[in-house]
């Protein structure tokens, strides 16, 4: 019987716990800026007293994979794990944990954030699709997102999350309209400016399925 694979990778980040909880509990988004490859999900499926989706995607837009997934396990600002089940290709079973920790350094409010994948392979590809696609995804996802919000954010008033390389564009003038439209209504300067930020600098993704409370505290 083949043995599980287990990596873990540890970093800290200058940031509260509650900031790096919003940004990697968002994992459609990290998917996507990530760029990992399209997923296909079915409706949710019931056996054995479990529920779970079925995802059928293609690796390196070759190798066909089909997997359970199954639901997001979490406890809110301290862990969050994801277990998939493959059907076909070379890989069997993956679960992977976030962990988030605060840490003091230097005087300043810091968070540990500990990853721990584990892998089980089907076959002699499993080993290919461990070390040159799953573990690079997950450090891409995690480690490097995290970094890239850093860097984008530095002393910066309102903050954002990083976003696709894909370009979009925003009619500034429409906005412009509806903006002062907003304001005649409800003159809250700040909030309105706020929100133009999040309508000009953020994905179709946040646009559409925006967590409000996120931006009233930013």
């Amino acid at each position: 019987m083949p043995k599980e694979k287990v990596y873990r990778f540890q970093k800290t980040y200058p940031l509260p716990r509650h900031e790096v909880w919003l940004l990697l509990a968002d994992t459609d988004h990290l998917n996507r800026v990530a760029g990992l490859f399209p997923v296909q999900f079915s409706k949710a499926q019931f056996k054995d007293r479990s529920m779970f989706l079925y995802a059928t995607a293609k690796v390196l837009g070759i190798v066909p994979m089909k997997r359970r997934e199954y639901p997001f396990e979490w406890l809110k600002e301290e862990r969050y794990s994801v277990e998939r089940v493959y059907e076909s290709g070379p890989l069997k079973r993956v679960l992977w944990t976030i962990e988030f920790k605060d840490i003091s350094v230097d005087g300043r409010q810091c968070t540990e954030v500990t990853g721990t994948a584990r892998f089980l392979k089907r076959n002699i590809l499993g080993k290919a699709a461990i070390s040159l696609v799953a573990l690079p995804s997950l450090k891409r996802i995690i480690l490097n997102y995290l970094d890239q919000y850093i860097k984008e954010n530095k002393n910066q008033p309102i903050k954002g999350q990083p976003q696709e390389k894909t370009s979009y564009s925003v009619d500034r003038q429409r906005l412009g309209r509806l903006l002062d439209q907003l304001r005649a209504a409800y003159p809250k300067e700040e909030l309105i400016r706020r929100l133009e930020h999040h309508l000009t600098g953020s994905g179709d993704d946040e646009v559409l399925h925006r967590v409000f409370s996120r931006l009233l505290n930013s």
